[in-house]
Parts: C-alpha cells; structure tokens; sequence
C-alpha cells in the first residue's frame, strides 16, 4: 500500500485504482500526545511506509499513554498500511472511544469499512466525517462510493453533483470519480468525467 505526506502529521494511503478506489486522510487528529523525539520518528516511520517500526512505537506509546486518542490513531493507519485490517479496525475504533468527534478517524473508519467490503459501514462514518470536519475532495469520492456500493445510487449521483460544484475543476477528483462510476456500470456519468479530465491533462487516461 503507497502511502504519501499530506501534512507533516498526516499519513495519506492512496490507492487510485476502479475497484477499490480508497483515498486516505485529508484531515489530522488534534495533537494531543506530549510530543517526544521517539514519537516524531515514529510518525516519520508511519510516513515513509516502515509500518511495521512505526507500530511498534506506537504500541509502546499506547502503553505509555493508554488515554492518548492521537496514540491509537497513528497505531491504527500504521495497522492499515500492513494490511492487517482488523488490528487497524480495534485501534481505530479505540481512538473513536476516545475522541468521538475527530473527522480523520472517522474517515480512516469509513476508508476500512470499504476495504472490508461493508458499504453500510462506511456511509455511517463518511457521513459522520462530512459532519465533523471540512469535506475535501477525498472524502467526497469515497463517500460517493460508499453510497454506490450500499445501493443508493440516487443518494451518490445527488452527492456527486453537489462534490463537483466544490471540485469540478480539479482533474485528478474529475478523474478518479469517473473511474468510481465506470467500475459501478455508470457509463454517461463516467464518460462525462473522464472526457474532462482528459480535456485538462491529455494524457491522465493513459
């Protein structure tokens, strides 16, 4: 799994593929853990996709600070980047408990539930997400998704429409979300998107 830096504390694990097209974090959890040198090099750990060092940090972290929201957080993306979905759900889920309204484990819970193939799941937390923090980009083409995979196509398209007021311009979103309909038998919607955003960058599609 590619991961990439959206912020200095932010890990993005970013998969622009048809059937599983997952787009990580755009938001942060609010800094919380006293911040340490160890600390820091875990999270840098976490960010240049050493996940297996990066979760033992924070495992011995969490020890330290069993109440630390931020702590189980970083655990549970750096769990997401092994692949090792029910430890990153455990530990997402943790942080959840401890911070109920953070918009970036709510969308990392919502960005599992897809992964794990439970559609119904990730709208849940998509949507709480929306709700709790700035909606950008990524959010809206997973939460799209998530209504496309859980059989409320309606509730996507109308959501589409109203993520493409937002970010219509913006060629990778025209991009991705085209190939989230394409892969969803959403044929018009899908050509319009894509035909855009080869428009913008001829060679996007190749």
């Amino acid at each position: 799994m590619k991961g990439h830096l959206i912020d200095s504390r932010c890990l993005a694990l970013t998969l622009y593929v048809c059937q599983a097209a997952v787009l990580g974090i755009a938001q942060k959890p609010a800094p919380e853990t006293k911040s340490s040198a160890r600390f820091e090099e875990a999270i840098r750990l976490l960010q240049n996709g050493k996940y297996s060092e990066a979760r033992q940090e924070f495992l011995e972290t969490a020890q330290r600070e069993p109440s630390s929201a931020e702590c189980f957080y970083y655990l549970g993306m750096a769990e997401f980047g092994l692949h090792d979905l029910g430890a990153a759900e455990k530990d997402l889920q943790h942080a959840l408990r401890l911070n109920p309204h953070s918009a970036s484990v709510l969308y990392n819970l919502g960005v599992l539930s897809l992964e794990q193939k439970k559609a119904g799941e990730a709208v849940h937390y998509l949507e709480r997400a929306s709700d709790s923090g700035p909606d950008s980009p990524e959010l809206s083409i997973n939460l799209v998704r998530a209504y496309l995979e859980s059989g409320h196509e309606d509730k996507g398209l109308e959501f589409a429409r109203s993520a493409r007021r937002h970010y219509g311009a913006n060629t990778a979103f025209a991009l991705t979300l085209g190939k989230v309909f394409l892969s969803h038998g959403l044929i018009p919607q899908a050509r319009e998107l894509l035909q855009q955003a080869n428009q913008a960058a001829p060679h996007s599609l190749r």
